[in-house]
């Protein structure tokens, strides 16, 4: 965990652990409660549920009434809060098994340094086409300059419906801002 921590291009890492081999509500929630360091004191929780494969006896939001409910039986000092929970309870469920999810590790993020955000293209022949592409998959957002050909931005566009719109960031006091251009291609 510590080393994918520092990889950039890890986002984030969720631990998971198989905690029942049946979707039953109960069992799910008894395992769920066997394994918070909190029980006995009063706190507030919220479930979210991933399903994953063919929907079954429970989609998503029916999942998480159903073991939100059962949490809250078997455990009294438990209350229900979706905005601000003391802990929220991640679920990923399988057709026949039910995996929880455990405290999200941070990691690097992004791409290497320098290749996400704008650049700026003048893209005029193959050469420049094959460049503008090669940038794009690692994480730019291509904005052409007045006098590109055509043909190569529609060809680019396939990849990328939102080429030649500026990206937006926040800036340090959370307001929201055109990327500026980190980069140019095929001009001087």
């Amino acid at each position: 965990e510590n080393m994918l921590c520092h990889v950039l291009g890890v986002v984030a890492i969720d631990p998971a652990e198989i905690i029942a081999e049946t979707i039953d509500v109960n069992t799910v929630a008894a395992a769920i409660l066997a394994r918070d360091p909190h029980a006995g004191t009063k706190r507030t929780f919220g479930v979210r549920t991933r399903r994953l494969g063919p929907k079954g006896e429970y989609g998503s939001q029916d999942y998480c009434r159903e073991i939100g409910s059962a949490m809250w039986e078997q455990d009294e000092n438990l209350s229900v809060d979706l905005t601000n929970p003391d802990m929220w309870v991640r679920l990923v469920l399988e057709p026949d098994r039910v995996w929880l999810m455990s405290d999200r590790i941070e990691g690097a993020g992004g791409l290497p340094p320098g290749v996400q955000g704008d650049v700026l293209c003048r893209i005029v022949d193959e050469e420049t086409l094959l460049s503008a592409f090669l940038i794009m998959r690692r994480g730019t957002r291509l904005i052409p300059v007045m006098d590109c050909e055509e043909q190569y931005i529609e060809k680019l566009s396939k990849f990328d419906p939102f080429i030649g719109s500026r990206s937006h960031a926040k800036d340090e006091v959370g307001k929201r801002i055109q990327r500026p251009a980190w980069g140019i291609l095929g001009l001087t």
